[in-house]
């Protein structure tokens, strides 16, 4: 038997996120977090789902009806379904709190004893153990950014698992942190895969991809 992407495909119970107001929102169907519907719309006003503070309507579709991978991805299974949302939920409030740059709110997503790992060789290349050790990390990780606006690519969920795939960009603030000089306005690929316990982040493993697209304009 061939076992299909789980990308492709999505797990039930999970509520879809639609477009509102001009604004590109999370779009979950069964937990995969899908693409916009495809209109062209400018880079300023695609910012990330409930960053930009939109009322957003949901709806659920059931994938399991369809016959999709029913035993692999726990269709029927309401346990397994609650711990998919619990786990979409959780990275959501990490994401938006982080879009609010308020840390210590991203920092309740976090166990006590969670490991913080960006292991890209060519990107921040950094490791930390703990939430405390993680947290004077993100102050910093944080204070060295400006003007911060993500777009979603894709996110799915197991029952221990979290993948989020989005490209961010910034303005450098502050030196010491990033490789990149003060002003300049960096573009980033940014690959989450987030290991989950009881509902928060036990291990954020970061793959990073950046560069400098221009000089900041005030």
């Amino acid at each position: 038997m061939t076992l299909l992407p789980l990308a492709r495909f999505a797990l039930p119970g999970v509520p879809v996120l639609s477009r509102r107001s001009n604004h590109f929102l999370p779009r979950y169907r069964n937990g995969v977090l899908r693409r916009g519907t495809g209109k062209t719309m400018p880079d300023s006003s695609r910012t990330y789902g409930p960053i930009t503070g939109k009322e957003m309507s949901s709806e659920t579709v059931n994938s399991c009806a369809h016959g999709f991978l029913t035993a692999a991805y726990g269709c029927g299974n309401k346990a397994y379904q609650d711990r998919v949302a619990k786990n979409l939920a959780a990275v959501e409030k990490h994401f938006h709190s982080e879009g609010l740059n308020d840390v210590e709110k991203a920092l309740e997503t976090f166990t006590d004893d969670v490991v913080w790992d960006e292991p890209a060789p060519n990107g921040l290349n950094r490791s930390f153990s703990g939430k405390e050790v993680a947290g004077n990390n993100y102050r910093r990780l944080w204070g060295a950014m400006r003007n911060v606006k993500f777009q979603p690519v894709q996110r799915f969920a197991t029952g221990d698992r979290v993948a989020d795939d989005a490209i961010i960009t910034f303005e450098l603030a502050k030196d010491g942190y990033f490789s990149f000089p003060v002003g300049i306005r960096v573009e980033m690929r940014l690959v989450h895969i987030f290991e989950m316990r009881d509902g928060k982040i036990a291990k954020e493993v970061v793959l990073d991809m950046g560069h400098p697209v221009a000089a900041a304009t005030g």
